[in-house]
């Protein structure tokens, strides 16, 4: 029995019913979603994740600039004290989940590129750094400035890159009976996930372009009709590919194993 709709649709998939619908289905009738989530969710705990609370990282970078004067804060600054909790523990300062370790392992790889002297938290972000400290995106994320900077180098790419180059590289990750076969596919599954992010974003600004349009064109219309004038011609609206789906690691090798090329499957 199809899922029915939640009232309440998001502005990015207005008059985009089916593939709302879709995404609903999948959140609410994947059992492998579903576990992670359940999982994601147990793992957060009660205690929270950031304090941003419910501003955007954007607007929480804006203020944190404003607060100082208008001068520039490295986005990892930002992250790392969106990032910290409010109250002190011992007279210490604490972190959410793994924000200390993370950094730590960044400011450690960075400064292996890009030596000693440099600093890590004020200098350009690295992504090949960002990359190595967190080992890739393991989990479809990476360890650091998750949804806030996409890294456009893969861990594959930049063991390719630095294999003769002596910069420390963390090993493939492994678990201790997982085979040559099972790395390759996770490798490739990591793949398959920044496929997907990057057709997500190609859809999200598709439908921004259109939504932009048919405003502009409303615009266009009411204002004819206030004036008296003839009503503008209808254009139509830039193409919105299909939304994108994330294929199960199930999908994916029953796909991989069947021989058929694997991709992100959009909704139709």
């Amino acid at each position: 029995m199809a899922t029915a709709c939640p009232p309440i649709c998001p502005t990015w998939c207005l008059n985009k019913k089916d593939g709302w619908s879709a995404l609903v289905r999948f959140w609410t009738e994947d059992e492998e979603f579903k576990a992670k989530s359940i999982q994601n969710k147990t793992n957060r705990g009660k205690g929270g994740t950031h304090n941003q609370g419910n501003k955007p990282f954007p607007l929480y970078e804006k203020d944190m600039v404003a607060a100082n004067g208008g001068q520039e804060i490295s986005r990892l600054q930002v992250w790392q004290t969106a990032h910290k909790k409010k109250d002190l523990v011992e007279g210490k300062v604490v972190y959410y989940g793994k924000t200390e370790v993370s950094v730590e392992s960044y400011k450690k790889v960075f400064k292996s590129l890009r030596g000693e002297d440099s600093d890590p938290l004020s200098e350009p972000l690295d992504e090949m750094a960002v990359m190595i400290s967190g080992g890739g995106k393991p989990h479809g994320h990476t360890s650091i400035l998750n949804a806030v900077h996409k890294p456009t180098i893969t861990l594959p790419r930049i063991r390719h890159m630095t294999s003769s180059s002596g910069v420390c590289m963390p090993p493939h990750p492994r678990r201790p009976t997982q085979t040559s076969d099972n790395a390759r596919w996770a490798e490739a599954y990591e793949q398959l996930q920044e496929e997907f992010q990057q057709k997500m974003q190609e859809y999200d600004e598709a439908s921004k372009a259109s939504r932009r349009h048919e405003s502009e064109q409303t615009k266009a219309l009411f204002e004819a009709l206030r004036t008296g004038a003839q009503p503008p011609q209808y254009v139509e609206p830039p193409v919105v590919p299909p939304l994108p789906r994330m294929p199960t690691k199930m999908e994916f090798l029953a796909q991989l194993y069947s021989g058929c090329p694997v991709s992100a499957l959009p909704y139709y």
